[in-house]
């Protein structure tokens, strides 16, 4: 399940996803800078920082170790979205393999506020 939150930080909007990009075994959590206007922004993780993080299963690990993650967005002027996505995966016997993703989206209807946060 991937999820992306918004986290005001005093500089920007900092975007952090969580999720799991290459097996639900994997979890990835990375962030990027925007401001409340930006209409690019990037998100990413490296194995190792100390400011984000890659955690994987001990057969992830071994067999398919994710090394990065990174996904820029881009807002649209005609009410879409579009991605790209750039997970790192190192397969092993195979070495490193770059697995890619890209889409454009379009909104549907207008946002609701989730009810769990609003019952408070």
């Amino acid at each position: 399940m991937d999820e992306v939150f918004p986290l005001e930080d005093g500089v920007g909007l900092n975007v952090v996803r969580s999720g799991a990009p290459d097996a639900p075994v994997t979890v990835v959590l990375a962030h990027g800078y925007a401001t409340a206007d930006s209409k690019t922004f990037e998100v990413s993780a490296v194995r190792g920082s100390t400011v984000n993080g890659i955690c994987s299963t001990p057969f992830l690990e071994e067999a398919f170790r994710t090394d990065s993650f990174r996904i820029e967005v881009t807002i649209n002027p005609d009410d879409t979205w579009s991605y790209f996505e750039d997970t790192v995966l190192v397969v092993k016997g195979q070495g490193e393999f770059h697995h890619t993703d890209r889409n454009t989206l379009t909104r549907v209807g207008a946002p609701k506020p989730n009810p769990i946060t609003a019952a408070g």
